[in-house]
């Protein structure tokens, strides 16, 4: 009868091959977290070498650059708990590619008789982190120059009624918001006779009849037409 048992060397290229089409780096360990292998992505992304990677354990890779407090806690601690863990959020400054956000993933395999591997997935999640803090800055500013007394900001709805006004225009308007809000245009608060004024130059201007008011002021912007005019409060 034919030998149907794989040999071992066949299995193990063939597992190769798999692991290295995965786009994201990945680790298998063994139980004392030395390295079996390592897929391309892995070496690409952190500028490694299989002979500077296979059979080592994981903190002594790159100069000691995986011996981080946190890694370990997760792989010493978390891992012989748990068969599985996801979204192990890891930042740490690479001597080689610089700082990385890594969300790491595993899980436990029974590999016959190599015992048991541990495989170890990497997401670079950097950009989007970088992404979200540029986000957050963003709108701490945003926040700022809304709370600032320096800065009018006045905001309405599609009708024209106030829905937004700051401190800042409190401040250079003589209004407060409990006043405005929810209850009349920036036009109630415009001198009439330049909203007049600017209702008849607009329509001079385009050819079609404006009322004065609230649409006097917002016509241009309301179709994409850049506008730019001054009012006396």
């Amino acid at each position: 009868m034919p030998n149907s048992i794989p040999l071992t060397d066949d299995i193990q290229n063939y597992a190769q091959n798999i692991v290295d089409t995965v786009r994201e780096p990945l680790l298998i360990l063994d139980a004392t977290l030395r390295v079996q292998s390592a897929n391309r992505a892995f070496y690409q992304t952190f500028q490694v070498s299989p002979a500077e990677t296979e059979g080592r354990l994981i903190y002594e890779l790159g100069n000691g650059q995986w011996d981080i407090p946190d890694l370990r806690t997760l792989l010493e601690d978390i891992v012989p708990k748990s068969s599985v863990f996801d979204d192990f959020e890891l930042e740490h400054t690479f001597p080689d590619i610089g700082r990385r956000v890594m969300l790491l993933n595993a899980r436990k395999l029974q590999a016959g008789q190599h015992g048991e591997l541990l495989v170890l997935a990497m997401e670079d999640v950097t950009a989007r982190k970088l992404a979200q803090e540029d986000l957050l800055k963003a709108g701490a500013l945003q926040i700022a120059i809304f709370n600032s007394a320096n800065f009018s900001s006045i905001a309405t709805d599609d009708k024209g009624v106030i829905q937004i006004f700051n401190v800042g225009a409190e401040r250079m308007l003589g209004y407060t918001a409990a006043e405005v809000l929810n209850k009349i245009t920036p036009a109630d608060i415009s001198d009439p006779q330049e909203v007049i004024a600017r209702a008849t130059a607009l329509s001079l201007e385009l050819g079609t009849p404006i009322t004065p008011g609230f649409e006097a002021l917002v016509f241009k912007a309301s179709r994409g037409i850049e506008d730019i005019y001054e009012l006396t409060y």
